[in-house]
């Protein structure tokens, strides 16, 4: 069932066995895994079914001594959670996101990254499963499955850099699927516009016993449970433990001080421009690009190979190409879109130019197709779909850049606090971040990008050029937030055990990217599905099983 609280009595008490705080990925597949089980679960989310200017401002954040802007982007206060933000272009369909698994090496104490190392192996977490709950068949990530005659891997030599498949899939698993799920579970009550402001401790501090929930129209209510699970997102969760009263004024969870800490996203770069010596690697290149293979889309990148990883200590990044025509084109789309906007607002007055310079803008978008240049309202001078099927593409194109999505080492400096001065509209402190770039993670990249350069080059491939400083692509970062809440096994270097229990507290779990104690280079949505499952597996196992068995 899916209800509006604000139909409820203000201030009603309201009483479960499982409370699910955040309607995103994370906190849908825990619902949807656990609905079978006989116990009453209530899923309650800030947002409505659709976006609203209200409940975006609840996510609005403040950066402090930051290289980077604030991820206020990364929160969507709505059903389906960062779902509902999932930006990447599937042409004729709409748009998704990229799916990969975390690799061996990402769980690994690597001793040249401080405070890296995830409590248990890659092989702990069902990443099959977790593809089938995003709407994918369970298949490898390598190009096996993948390459074609007319779509090879590039000739690179495998020791140092090697090809990986990301799949893509829909926003619709979590902002559809699961909501006519939910509305047809008997045992699940999913609540909108339910606004968690704080969770209340027990008297020895030992468990949560209910949280308090708040409506910007002012309604109140409490919710109380057997067992907690926030699952609120990479920022919000870290928040809203600083928000509670626990340890004094620390917040639940915090008595080491390590809630809020080692923030971490991954940054996307423009690390290069590669040119091809043969221009029909435009076209041959069709494995890096976003393609249908039977039922599935994918996309090959460019990614390190693990030993190289550990012989030269660097941290995980891969590349995408992206397919550039030459800068008079560039300028003259550019000029373009500038017209087009200048006369959606002013009219034919915005027309005020003279058509030869745009003729190359012209020719690139009829060449380039209008449902790819156009359709995907991708007026921009670069195709990231769809380009290696255009007829001609040597002639549309110059060069590729290089698009480097690097890790970030964890750092304890790097964190989420609240705000001493903003606040939401419900009077609470907003999220604050403390971010700096640090000379590991700079010095990383570009060693990285050297890297994926001279393989290019010895291949024979063609020429790079590497700017003397990268340009970050994304000032705020790429909305994947980690870290704030990790797994340890020691307490005083993490915020919950292997099993994402926060370890002060008996009956308070964590779901979602705030568990990771480092972030590798893929996005993270498949792990946190996998992570997810995990959880609800043991959810099921030990906290439920005496209701199971009656």
């Amino acid at each position: 069932m899916v209800i509006d609280i604000r139909k409820l009595p203000d201030l009603s008490i309201l009483d479960y066995d499982l409370c699910i705080i955040g309607a995103g990925p994370a906190g849908l597949t825990l619902a949807t895994e656990l609905r079978r089980l006989p116990i009453r679960i209530c899923l309650l989310e800030s947002g409505s079914i659709e976006p609203d200017a209200d409940s975006a401002r609840l996510a609005e954040a403040t950066a402090v001594e930051s290289d980077f802007a604030p991820p206020s982007g990364a929160q969507r206060r709505q059903f389906g959670g960062a779902a509902n933000g999932w930006i990447v272009p599937i042409p004729r369909r709409g748009h998704g996101v990229r799916y990969l698994p975390l690799s061996d090496i990402d769980f690994e104490e690597r001793p040249w990254i401080p405070d890296s190392g995830w409590p248990f192996s890659r092989d702990k977490l069902d990443y099959g499963r977790a593809q089938e709950v995003c709407g994918l068949r369970p298949l490898p990530f390598d190009t096996t499955e993948w390459e074609r005659q007319d779509a090879e891997r590039l000739p690179l030599d495998p020791s140092s850099v090697v090809t990986q498949v990301e799949r893509i899939g829909m926003r619709d698993p979590f902002t559809r699927r699961a909501r006519r799920t939910l509305e047809q579970a008997q045992n699940v009550w999913a609540y909108l516009h339910a606004v968690v402001t704080s969770l209340e401790p027990s008297e020895n501090a030992s468990r949560v016993e209910a949280v308090r929930v708040a409506c910007l129209n002012g309604q109140r209510y409490t919710v109380r449970a057997r067992v907690f699970v926030l699952a609120a997102g990479g920022i919000e969760n870290a928040r809203l433990l600083l928000l509670s009263s626990g340890a004094g004024s620390l917040g639940i969870g915090n008595e080491h001080d390590t809630v809020g800490r080692y923030y971490i996203d991954h940054v996307r770069l423009s690390a290069g421009v590669f040119r091809p010596a043969d221009r029909t690697l435009f076209t041959r290149a069709a494995l890096y690009d976003i393609r249908a293979v039977g039922d599935s889309l994918v996309l090959g990148r460019l990614a390190l190979n693990e030993t190289l990883l550990r012989n030269q200590q660097l941290l995980h990044s891969a590349v995408q190409l992206i397919p550039k025509p030459p800068a008079p084109v560039r300028r003259s789309v550019e000029a373009i879109r500038e017209i087009g906007e200048a006369m959606r607002t002013r009219g034919v007055r915005g027309l005020q130019v003279r058509l030869a310079p745009l003729l190359p803008g012209v020719r690139y978008i009829i060449s380039t197709a209008p449902r790819l240049a156009i359709a995907q309202r991708s007026w921009r001078p670069a195709i990231e779909a769809g380009w290696s099927g255009i007829p001609k593409a040597r002639e549309c194109f110059d060069h590729f850049e290089l698009q480097q999505q690097v890790e970030l080492a964890p750092h304890s400096a790097n964190r989420v606090s609240l705000s001493r001065t903003a606040t939401d509209p419900l009077g609470l402190p907003l999220a604050e971040f403390h971010w700096r770039w640090t000379e590991l993670d700079r010095s990383s990249q570009r060693r990285s990008a050297r890297v994926y350069a001279d393989a290019l080059i010895q291949a024979g491939l063609g020429t790079v050029d590497l700017p003397e400083e990268p340009i970050i692509q994304q000032p705020a970062g790429a909305f994947h937030p980690m870290g704030t809440t990790r797994m340890h096994d020691d307490a005083r270097r993490g915020v919950t055990d292997a099993n994402a229990r926060v370890h002060s507290m008996r009956n308070l779990y964590i779901a979602g990217s705030s568990l990771f104690p480092t972030g590798g280079y893929a996005n993270p949505t498949l792990t946190i599905i996998a992570l997810t499952i995990r959880l609800a597996n043991h959810l099921a196992e030990t906290a439920f099983r005496p209701l199971a068995v009656r």
